[in-house]
């Protein structure tokens, strides 16, 4: 058995100039080796099939030139054993023969062969035959070379993008602490809020904070925009509405003699649109409505701010939206706000509400709509208000055909009086 060089040797020129000669001729051997030595290729032989499997091992050349008929091993069943053994390697395969027939031609390519060299041999077509074979793995190489930098750096965006969602999630629950609890009573007051963001982090914000004895002030908020800046936006927000300590919220003023005053809610909307002027540029501003809730008088005063028409949801389940529009706070130094007064009924309820429950795609691309959210309050006007959060959730989805809405979904329902204690004689609707 005959091992006539190595490929430790690399040309300096073009590492991809290895050939492995496979041929039973040893003057055949002898005669190729040298002319592609002399054109600057590193050079291997073989004297069989089986001999030239065993060379190849996991290291195969760039070329492999085999004659066609050999004891044993063939020289296509040797080009069906590299393409089996190699699927992905880099290897430029060519037969020798003295076969012009087409249907031996068909047999060599189906068998993995990628060039043919008529015996006898010609010096002229074999340097041609080679360059035109090396342009073609050099190419090959070149995609190589390419997607294996494509997979590093798809393994380092892989990274950055785990990395990204751990901070995501860490940031999903910090914004969380800032949301109300689904459901919550207390002091006469029962409450019901929705939240589900379109990804990790939402730009809505729904809260409520007491006022007074007998008020409470409501509010929903949806910032311009989705993504980390719109959830830093709510953060901002939320601290600047805090509803354990009046001091730190913008809803009351400090007066001049150490002491609290209630904001209206068009004061509280102009505070808000002043403080957030330096967003403008960024697009950082944000639709906004706040009413407070009197449960004594029966009366709500309410401000709004580009956010849609607040609902108010009868006994009878009839529906009735309130509200004005108004200007998206921080959008314009000069934006006027103004607030606006109506009456409960008893048993009513307020639903303050963001624009993605309204515009809930359907399959066909039209939207759930106004019309859709009074058909369901209609359906739902005696639902318990612990369920309201899951019932419009599960409401939605069917209407979307999946859960994963594309915009954030976010509301505050409060219902006064949940039980018959109503304040009949300060209401005249109740009479």
């Amino acid at each position: 058995m005959e091992i006539s060089d190595t490929f430790d040797k690399i040309s300096p020129d073009n590492p991809l100039k290895r050939v492995l000669v496979v041929d039973d001729s040893r003057s055949q051997r002898v005669t190729l080796k040298a002319l592609l030595k002399s054109a600057g290729y590193d050079v291997l032989t073989a004297e069989d099939g089986e001999q030239a499997l065993a060379i190849i091992g996991d290291n195969p050349p760039s070329f492999i030139i085999s004659d066609w008929i050999m004891p044993g091993i063939s020289g296509p069943e040797l080009c069906r054993q590299i393409r089996k053994n190699h699927p992905d390697g880099n290897i430029y395969l060519i037969l020798l023969t003295s076969k012009s027939d087409k249907a031996d031609v068909s047999a060599g390519l189906r068998a993995g062969a990628d060039d043919f060299l008529s015996k006898p041999l010609h010096k002229e077509e074999l340097f041609a035959r080679m360059q035109s074979g090396l342009r073609i793995v050099e190419l090959q190489q070149g995609l190589i070379n390419r997607n294996d930098e494509l997979d590093r750096a798809h393994l380092r965006l892989r990274a950055i993008h785990d990395q990204l969602e751990d901070d995501l999630r860490a940031a999903a629950k910090l914004q969380q602490v800032y949301i109300p609890p689904e459901y919550h009573q207390f002091d006469q007051w029962s409450i019901a809020t929705v939240y589900k963001p379109c990804a990790f982090i939402g730009g809505d914000l729904v809260g409520y904070f007491p006022v007074s004895a007998d008020e409470i002030g409501i509010y929903s908020i949806d910032v311009a925009g989705h993504g980390v800046s719109s959830a830093l936006k709510t953060v901002t927000l939320a601290q600047s509405l805090n509803p354990y300590d009046p001091w730190a919220n913008l809803a009351f003023e400090p007066t001049s003699d150490g002491q609290l005053r209630l904001r209206e809610p068009d004061e509280l909307m102009t505070e808000l649109n002043r403080r957030h002027q330096d967003d403008s540029e960024t697009d950082q501003y944000f639709t906004m409505v706040y009413a407070i809730v009197n449960r004594k008088t029966c009366k709500v005063r309410m401000c709004q701010a580009g956010h849609p028409n607040p609902v108010l949801l009868h006994q009878d389940g009839s529906v009735e939206y309130v509200g004005e529009g108004g200007v998206p706070v921080g959008l314009f130094s000069f934006a006027e706000y103004d607030t606006i007064e109506f009456d409960l009924q008893k048993k009513d309820r307020l639903f303050l509400y963001s624009d993605g429950i309204t515009e809930c795609e359907r399959p066909d691309g039209s939207l759930w709509d106004e019309e859709g959210l009074s058909e369901l309050f209609a359906r739902k006007a005696g639902e318990n208000l612990e369920k309201f959060p899951s019932c419009l959730i599960e409401e939605m989805s069917k209407v979307h055909g999946a859960d994963d809405f594309s915009d954030d979904v976010s509301g505050v329902l409060i219902d006064l009086w949940p039980d018959d204690r109503w304040p009949v004689e300060h209401c005249q609707a109740a009479a």
